[in-house]
């Protein structure tokens, strides 16, 4: 204890004599370790939110379609529909592992308002059973949600482009099942602005309308499903395929994490970014680490001569400069993670408004608006410990570069 005590306060010392050194070795580790956990904060954030918002306003946790209609969806959405059969729907919400149950049907069309019009998604919904699985309907932001009729709901960006307001009708133009054009107008009851830009480029009316426009009276594009607390989308997306063939009925099940492939390649590519982010920090860190502790045993060389002629061992001079690593490495951890607590309390309790930065430019997350970070607590630990650990390794091959200093060299420079 006494010589860790000795290392410890000579060590300290060494440090303190090269300050500018050591605070830019010290500024290196620490702002580095910093910019990684709340950037790690941020993208969990990101990835939490943007999960929650395609369940919630865009896919449900799991879909119900005819065999054949993913293939054709872009194409031709109204070839292959499922039959609205009460018996298929009794029996889905039969099963105590769907909670909720929202029949749609879904189409293209161009909405104007007799001068202007540009092209969205359609999508008829139940207005009661469509909050059991969607919130679309806690985003209004003006009006109320369309019950019955040509009744329509549509996006703040829809309405402001447009100029049209509550009480104005919506010029919508489709396509029925059998090709013929059909143009009907729709009195605006609602406005929404939700937080994820898909299904701010839907507009929404009441499911017997939409089957009446598009010629489909009996039919759906699916039904979306909430399911129970703790229940897999997958697992049960093969288990209820399976279940609802046994009855006769044959249709495709998506669990959520298939129809949002392309989110998570981007999610797992940005994995891989932090990775090289942290790899860099590293880098940084390693190289400060290697230069303070290698120009100090270049510039030591008398005082390491000195030391060895009085009796200290190679190995009690290497653990002397790894001890002024450890030391760097703590600071320097430890004050990035003070650092990084403040900016994940910031990014937790108050968020950045992308739309300061990006407006509603398209990165390929379903998420607009406010962004927030996610506490990761994990993280701190494990980089806290990582770059004290980068830190003293980094130090052996300099500190046993200078522990090979003869004595009889340092006292050729007295």
């Amino acid at each position: 204890m006494g010589n860790f005590k000795y290392y410890l306060t000579l060590a300290a010392r060494n440090l303190w004599r090269q300050r500018r050194r050591t605070i830019l070795t010290f500024l290196a580790v620490s702002l580095g370790l910093a910019s990684f956990l709340v950037a790690d904060s941020l993208m969990k954030g990101l990835d939490k939110q943007s999960i929650d918002n395609l369940i919630t306003l865009e896919t449900g946790e799991l879909r119900l379609t005819a065999p054949g209609y993913i293939d054709i969806k872009e194409e031709d959405p109204l070839k292959k529909l499922l039959p609205k059969d009460q018996k298929l729907l009794a029996l889905l919400a039969e099963d105590s592992e769907i909670a909720g149950l929202a029949p749609r049907l879904s189409f293209p069309v161009r909405v104007g308002n007799g001068w202007d019009e540009y092209p969205q998604e359609a999508v008829g919904i139940d207005p009661v059973k469509d909050t059991e699985v969607f919130k679309v309907k806690d985003y209004l932001v003006e009006g109320r949600w369309p019950e019955a009729g040509y009744e329509v709901l549509i996006s703040r960006d829809t309405a402001k482009i447009l100029e049209l307001g509550i009480g104005d009708y919506l010029l919508m133009t489709t396509r029925t099942k059998s090709g013929a054009f059909q143009a009907v107008d729709m009195e605006i009851v609602g406005i929404v602005n939700t937080v994820n830009p898909n299904t701010n480029n839907q507009v929404f009316l009441p499911l017997a309308a939409a089957q009446e426009i598009v010629g489909v009276p009996d039919f759906l594009s699916q039904v979306d499903l909430r399911l129970a607390a703790g229940v897999d989308a997958r697992e049960k997306a093969a288990s209820l395929k399976e279940k609802i063939a046994g009855a006769g009925f044959q249709v495709e099940t998506q669990p959520w994490q298939e129809m949002a492939e392309e989110f998570l390649q981007i999610s797992k590519t940005k994995n891989a970014f932090i990775g090289i982010f942290l790899m860099m920090i590293l880098l940084i860190a390693t190289v400060g680490i290697v230069n303070s502790i290698l120009l100090a045993t270049i510039e030591r060389t008398r005082e390491i001569g000195v030391l060895k002629a009085m009796g200290m061992t190679e190995g009690n001079i290497v653990r002397l400069f790894l001890v002024e690593a450890a030391l760097i490495g703590l600071l320097g951890s430890g004050a990035g993670l003070a650092i990084a607590l403040a900016g994940e309390y910031y990014m937790v309790n108050v968020g950045l408004d992308m739309t300061e930065i990006i407006g509603n430019l398209d990165v390929g997350y379903p998420i607009t608006g406010l962004i927030k970070g996610a506490w990761n607590p994990g993280t701190m630990v494990g980089g806290f410990f990582f770059c004290l650990l980068v830190c003293v390794l980094a130090g052996i091959l300099p500190a046993r570069y200078g522990a090979k200093k003869e004595p009889i060299e340092a006292l050729r420079r007295v």
